[in-house]
């Protein structure tokens, strides 16, 4: 009978695919249990501890990159690790266009429940500029919110 990692483990994962708020997914065991882990690449084989377990799933924080994906680059923003407001800045501009593109087929096909003829999303629209830019606001809570004075949460923006 296989179990759920338990929490603090460390695993060795080999990442499948990304899920579309860009989190890397592997899947341990028979079971195929999910383990999802921010800042993995399709491909990659890590280290990860694993910090949180829900009724389906795991969440794993990367320790170490033993073998990384040819599409990893180093991302420009220094609190990306900490922020993970831009969930891609690791990952190539090229391939994280065609991700976009596959994350659209998916939901169109799983979600949707749609036949999608090859062909029918076309390519993502690259920007003109690869950073400092935002079409929309997703806030992404890693760690716990630091307080200001007068108990108010600090916010910001990284850019």
């Amino acid at each position: 009978d296989w179990k759920k990692p338990a929490e603090g483990s460390e695993l060795v994962l080999r990442i499948e695919t990304l899920a579309s708020g860009g989190q890397g997914i592997a899947r341990l065991g028979p079971s195929r249990w999910v383990v999802m882990i921010f800042g993995a690449l399709p491909g990659e084989l890590l280290e990860v501890r694993i910090v949180r377990n829900f009724r389906g799933y795991s969440e794993g924080r990367l320790c170490r990159v033993l073998e990384p994906s040819p599409d990893r680059v180093e991302p420009r923003c220094p609190v990306f690790r900490e922020c993970s407001g831009c969930q891609y800045q690791h990952l190539a501009y090229p391939a994280q266009l065609a991700w976009k593109r596959h994350h659209v087929e998916n939901a169109l096909a799983r979600i949707a429940e749609l036949e999608v003829p090859d062909g029918a999303v076309q390519d993502t629209v690259p920007s003109p500029a690869e950073y400092n830019y935002m079409t929309k606001m997703v806030p992404h809570l890693q760690m716990p919110v630091q307080r200001a004075r007068r108990g108010r949460a600090k916010s910001g923006r990284y850019g």
